[in-house]
């Protein structure tokens, strides 16, 4: 099943080494990233990052790697940050 990824946190910090490495892994998965006028990186969510996801396997390895998600019928989004 084909998925869009999303992720909750969208502004990651160019000073904290932490976020210098999430980053560095979310762009292996396709996000790409703008500066904001601040210097931080903004997901540039016109580029739309989609995910396969064909087993409970494939899930839970995910969620492995990647910590909690938020899964609809059509989106997985990492939950690594604020959501309303």
């Amino acid at each position: 099943m084909k998925l869009r990824l999303r992720t909750t946190n969208t502004l990651f910090n160019k000073e904290i080494s932490s976020e210098i490495n999430y980053v560095e892994r979310l762009k292996k998965l396709g996000f790409e990233f703008e500066t904001d006028k601040w210097g931080s990186w903004t997901i540039n969510d016109d580029k739309k990052v989609f995910i396969e996801i064909n087993s409970f396997k494939d899930l839970t390895d995910f969620i492995k790697e990647w910590g909690d998600v938020i899964l609809n019928e059509d989106t997985i989004q990492i939950y690594d940050g604020y959501n309303e």
